[in-house]
């Protein structure tokens, strides 16, 4: 291939449209974020931590490597404990890293 044609692939690629990716938010200050879920459903993150533990909602769709954790009341309260723990002070005042120099 030519570097003509190399730098004109290159150029049509750039064009494609793609999807874009997915976006995960941070769990940071996850008990002051609800209600929970793209549509609101779940006000509690007990509610939420149940869903998942059931293996969420079946559907055709579903990945088939999606397995319920079937976490125990203590291991449920446990990870909404975790959760609630990520709350807190101190990192509003953090700055971004400092590029490295050249």
């Amino acid at each position: 291939m030519t570097p003509d044609k190399a730098a004109e692939r290159m150029r049509l690629r750039a064009q494609e449209v793609r999807p874009a990716p997915a976006v995960s938010d941070t769990l940071r200050e996850i008990a002051r974020k609800a209600p929970y879920m793209h549509d609101g459903r779940f006000k509690t993150l007990e509610e939420l931590v149940e869903f998942y533990n059931r293996g969420g909602t079946k559907n055709p769709h579903q990945d088939n490597t999606i397995i319920p954790p079937e976490l125990t009341e203590q291991g449920k309260q446990d990870l909404v404990a975790l959760l609630r723990s990520l709350n807190g002070k101190g990192w509003q005042q953090v700055a971004a890293p400092r590029p490295f120099s050249k």
